[in-house]
């Protein structure tokens, strides 16, 4: 009868068990599924280390890269800010290149948020092009809805800023009631600290 081939056995032939890599050789299925899980467990090294969630880190490294991509923009950029009637407060600043940083909180509170909009998510494809002036003529209309929103020319201006941190980013920023120093997370969005200060442009 001839020979059958068979599985090698858990044990190479001279009776010492086989060493890690020889594993992946006899059972290619489980290489498969070790390669298949690093992307997945450096996603889960990356959210531990900027405090998001496994499903967040492509889009807080996004935020961030918007943020460096955009930091000379925001000095010296006046933004639009409103009031809405449910105790909003929605600022947004436009870069020159379309980029939009939105900054939203409650009107009782000192927490706030902040998102860029890339002008890609904004404005669509060429070949849309009815479509992108129906876009911009809703902004006469949100003007227009003045009597609804307390509309302000400007909101906070940013007169100086440096980065002291990885994804940290130092603002010091000019209201008419005064100026105060900020960190902010550029991963995350967030304000981390912020402080009152001297309405100096040296930060």
């Amino acid at each position: 009868m001839p020979n059958q081939a068979r599985v090698p056995d858990a044990a190479a032939k001279d009776g010492k068990p086989m060493k890690w890599w020889q594993w992946f050789i006899v059972y290619p299925t489980i290489a498969t599924s070790f390669f298949a899980a690093i992307p997945t467990v450096s996603n889960y090294a990356k959210s531990l280390s900027l405090g998001v969630n496994a499903a967040e880190v492509s889009d807080a490294e996004a935020q961030n890269k918007l943020w460096i991509k955009n930091a000379d923009c925001l000095l010296n950029t006046k933004g639009l800010s409103i009031k809405t009637p449910q105790a909003f407060e929605v600022a947004a600043t436009v870069c020159a290149n379309g980029d939009i940083l939105l900054a939203g909180k409650r009107a009782d509170s000192d927490s706030q948020r902040l998102r860029w909009v890339p002008i890609s998510d904004v404005v669509p494809p060429l070949a849309s092009a009815t479509a992108k002036v129906d876009l911009f003529s809703l902004i006469p209309a949100a003007m227009a809805s003045e009597r609804r929103s307390t509309m302000s020319a400007q909101a906070g201006q940013v007169i100086c800023q440096h980065w002291v941190g990885q994804g940290m980013l130092l603002q010091r920023v000019s209201t008419p009631s005064g100026c105060f120093d900020q960190v902010v997370n550029t991963f995350k969005g967030v304000v981390v600290s912020r402080q009152n200060a001297p309405c100096t442009p040296q930060c």
